[in-house]
């Protein structure tokens, strides 16, 4: 054949377009053998998944006539071409299931299946239906936010939303909760066993997942939408949307309105405008990833994997989602040695939400600081001074009880910082005992005991002490007029409830903390991108076509669990390669470990992500004038 092939070049037809893509509509025609449905199915029946949809069905059922059509795919068998599907990084679109189910699946794998008899009969199958069907029979089990799958009207929506019920939502969550972090946990009993974890540091954030459709409803208040009129007229304009469960996410996190417009039917007028533009229709993940205990230790002994996971509407039962997910975790019988967060839970979350369920399910939390209300002395105890997170002797330094807020005010360094900081721990007060039955703490004054770290006017040093130790001194001058608790006791007692949204479980600011913070932040930032930019890109909508809440957790659940598949197997990859490259780069006369490398952007400072970083001030290029040279061209 010589020349541009035609179309209808029988030779060129054959080869390429062969009867398989034809009769498929798809490319991809490698067919799924018995073994790989074994394989899959093995994994689904060992993570206990079937039993746990058996048994909500049964719930569901309970009291209720038994009847029905026995479905034609069952649980393992659209859950099993879920995961082969997405073991070749092809995305789970109902019309690939069904593709599968008609043209990809062997003898060996339809009998393996249980549906090898579909096959038999004269007439054909709706496979995109019956996969469909299988599908939805799972997420209605969760499924607590029917609606039709259009475009609603204002009067359907509120219809819809009067019928919602707060407690068939919580179950609803708890369920779609389960599922996931079932297959996840599945996922994890897969590994070796010499890198299997049974303690766990943890670090959590919240991801965007852009909504499928982006049409969005009025603004609310109190939960009632506001609808705009047409200006002049009592005629209100309509506006549809179809993702009811999800809302407005900005594009720029620092965006705090997102009141675009205010039409009345007096004025018509907008009264508050904003781009539209830089907000998001969007469901949020919530997110728990394992991340090394000991922050210096390598990374690579063992894969980071997400350790639960769920979805919901964003700002709405954060601090439920976190705390359960985390219960979830220990209910599997792990030990929790801390949880790492951002300032959207430490500073954004209430104490009742957040920060009390985890001190009584007893994890540490390590987050950081509100630089606008968190930083600095906020409130004492006993006397003393509660500063971010500890309590200080009250003849502290006020620069160092400051220290945070004048960094904040670029009035020091980070070096000064965290100088000051380190010469303020010496005046933390020290634990005696506790705590008790009740959480309580018995804390004592820093110049007290043997281990004293000052030395103040008011106490006595202890004979225990050692005459040599270096100690900090408490100036007469700081000293407070009026003494209080801790600087006449022996002892004050600290309450879970004294500044219990601040406390963590290390003290701010020191080199252990930094350490922490960081590795676990920038471990769960990197997860993130690896889930949103792989193959499962969990961020593009697009690679997730099914409407509603319930249907959009079952897939996180899907894609979080290939995601945790995927991490696997290139760690696995990486042990399987290292022999033969430590081997391969000795005999290169190399070290057996090539050397770790300083990124240039980092070694020449050409990053401008650093917490130190000030924005220069710009000014457009001078055209014109003595300070030009060479003098523009005429």
């Amino acid at each position: 054949m010589t020349g541009k092939p035609s179309f209808h070049d029988e030779e060129f037809f054959n080869g390429i377009y062969t009867a398989d893509r034809i009769v498929s509509g798809s490319t991809k025609t490698t067919r799924f053998r018995g073994a790989d449905a074994r394989e899959w199915m093995t994994f689904l029946r060992s993570s206990g998944v079937i039993e746990l949809l058996a048994t909500w069905r049964a719930e569901d059922r309970e009291k209720k006539a038994p009847g029905g059509v026995k479905p034609k795919i069952d649980d393992l068998a659209i859950l099993t071409v879920v995961m082969m599907l997405l073991s070749e990084q092809s995305m789970i679109f109902v019309r690939e299931m069904g593709r599968v189910f008609e043209h990809r699946l062997d003898d060996e794998a339809r009998r393996e299946l249980g549906i090898a008899h579909l096959y038999d009969n004269d007439k054909p199958n709706d496979w995109y239906f019956l996969a469909w069907r299988a599908m939805h029979r799972i997420i209605d089990l969760w499924d607590a936010w029917p609606a039709p799958r259009r475009l609603l009207t204002r009067d359907e929506r509120s219809s819809l939303d009067a019928l919602r019920d707060k407690n068939i939502e919580r179950r609803a969550h708890e369920r779609s909760m389960t599922f996931t972090n079932t297959l996840l946990e599945a996922t994890a009993q897969n590994l070796p066993r010499a890198v299997r974890r049974q303690r766990l540091a943890l670090s959590v954030d919240q991801t965007v997942l852009r909504a499928p459709s982006q049409k969005n409803r009025w603004p609310r208040e109190n939960g009632v939408e506001q609808p705009m009129f047409i200006a002049g007229t009592d005629k209100e304009q309509p506006k549809y949307a179809m993702e009811l469960e999800a809302d407005l996410y900005p594009i720029d996190k620092g965006e705090k309105e997102r009141v675009f417009s205010k039409h009345t039917k007096e004025n018509g007028k907008a009264s508050v405008k904003q781009a539209r533009s830089r907000w998001l229709l969007a469901y949020t993940a919530n997110l728990i990833i394992d991340v090394n205990e000991d922050p210096t230790g390598d990374p690579t002994e063992a894969p980071q994997l997400i350790r639960g996971a769920s979805l919901t509407t964003p700002n709405k039962g954060i601090g439920f989602h976190t705390v359960e997910l985390v219960k979830n975790i220990q209910e599997r019988g792990y030990d929790i040695a801390r949880l790492s967060s951002d300032l959207g839970y430490s500073a954004g979350l209430t104490m009742e939400d957040f920060h009390r369920p985890m001190r009584e399910l007893g994890v540490g939390l390590v987050f950081d600081y509100n630089r606008a209300n968190q930083t600095g002395v906020r409130g004492q105890v006993g006397g003393a001074k509660l500063v971010e997170g500890g309590q200080f002797c009250p003849g502290t330094p006020k620069r160092l009880l400051d220290a945070t807020v004048r960094r904040n005010n670029k009035e020091i360094d980070n070096v000064e910082w965290s100088q000051q900081i380190d010469e303020r721990d010496a005046y933390r007060l020290h634990k005696k005992e506790g705590p008790d039955a009740n959480g309580n703490v018995k804390m004592r004054c820093p110049a007290l005991g043997p281990s004293a770290t000052a030395e103040c006017p008011l106490r006595k040093l202890d004979k225990r002490a050692s005459p040599d130790k270096e100690r900090r001194q408490v100036l007469r001058a700081n000293v407070p007029k009026q003494t209080d608790k801790v600087c006449c006791q022996t002892s004050i007692t600290v309450r879970p409830e004294d500044g219990e949204k601040m406390n963590q479980m290390l003290p701010y600011g020191s080199k252990e903390w930094s350490k922490t913070y960081r590795r676990d932040r920038n471990s769960i930032e990197s997860f993130n991108a690896f889930i949103k930019t792989g193959p499962e890109r969990i961020a593009d909508s697009s690679a997730r076509r099914l409407r509603g809440l319930a249907a959009q957790q079952f897939l996180l659940a899907m894609l979080t669990t290939a995601a945790n598949i995927r991490k696997i197997v290139t760690f696995l990859a990486a042990k399987h390669r290292a022999p033969k490259d430590r081997d391969r780069r000795v005999a290169k006369g190399l070290t057996p470990v090539p050397a770790q490398r300083t990124r240039r952007r980092d070694a020449e400072g050409m990053s401008n992500y650093r917490a130190d970083y000030v924005r220069p001030e710009l000014s457009p290029f001078p055209t014109s004038g003595p300070a030009v040279d060479p003098p523009p061209r005429t």
